[in-house]
């Protein structure tokens, strides 16, 4: 019998406490009972979540909001997208939820030791199709006897094609080739200053002046021809009595003409008797 009441009273305290319970609403009867028990319109309070990643702080607020949603928000920081870009969302994207719970979004934040225009440059080369150009220093490559042709092809291959050209006779460099260049081998160049080549047009047309060699001796003759770089050619005898003998009556250029250093000179011989050529 005291046993009995032992459990009778047992039972009616318990009762009692959770009557209490459950009165003040500190145990929530809906969250141990299945939803359609209480509330018949329960599938109308769950909301699937939508996909709110890479979506502006503004653009997720009016989506939490179209779907009675609240929004709990928090900073991280990266270098890796743009700032204020939500990189994290919970629950994920698909999920269900019933209408007035909270979501909770991750936005990214720019350290605040990195300069505005440090991340603008980092997002420039990070766009698609650009590639970051070092530009490197042309220098001036060794064109010493080379041929014109060749030393133009060799700087157009290193993207120099304003190239000014001069021309000099020279005894040292065959026609056609190099003399000399600016700027220098091994200097810096680009192709707003451009190159400059000063190029051989070959040894250097030298005149001499022809002697006088009338009434001259052949030997004299010879020795004039000679000294003027010039060069004896035929020798002609003849007899004419009305001349000296033994002297030179003609030459095959008048004196005092200008010629190429190295021109042949033909000269006519007084002998007492004519004969062949010397």
């Amino acid at each position: 019998m005291k046993s009995f009441v032992i459990s009778f009273l047992t039972t009616i305290v318990i009762s009692a406490v959770m009557f209490v319970l459950f009165a003040t609403s500190i145990i929530d009867i809906s969250k141990i009972f299945p939803d359609n028990i209480f509330n018949n319109d329960s599938e109308e309070n769950i909301v699937v979540l939508p996909n709110m990643l890479n979506l502006t702080a503004d653009e997720a607020q009016q989506a939490v909001a179209e779907f009675d949603l609240k929004m709990m928000l928090e900073e991280e920081v990266t270098d890796k997208v743009q700032p204020g870009v939500i990189i994290k969302q919970f629950p994920l994207p698909g999920f269900k939820v019933l209408k007035g719970d909270a979501v909770k979004l991750t936005i990214s934040k720019r350290d605040e030791d990195f300069e505005d225009d440090e991340f603008d440059d980092e997002d420039m080369f990070d766009e698609p199709g650009m590639d970051i150009v070092i530009e490197t220093a042309i220098t001036m490559p060794d064109l010493e006897e080379l041929e014109l042709n060749e030393a133009v092809i060799k700087l157009n291959d290193i993207g120099i094609d304003n190239i000014t050209k001069d021309f000099e006779s020279s005894d040292n460099a065959k026609k056609g080739y190099i003399i000399k260049y600016s700027p220098d081998f091994g200097e810096e160049i680009d192709n707003v200053d451009g190159v400059r080549l000063l190029i051989s047009e070959g040894p250097s047309i030298k005149y001499a002046t022809v002697p006088n060699l009338y009434n001259k001796s052949l030997t004299k003759a010879k020795q004039l021809i000679k000294n003027a770089n010039l060069k004896v050619g035929k020798v002609t005898k003849v007899t004419d009595i009305d001349k000296g003998f033994d002297r030179i009556i003609s030459q095959s250029i008048a004196k005092g003409k200008k010629v190429k250093q190295g021109t042949v000179i033909n000269i006519t011989l007084n002998g007492e008797s004519e004969g062949d050529e010397w």
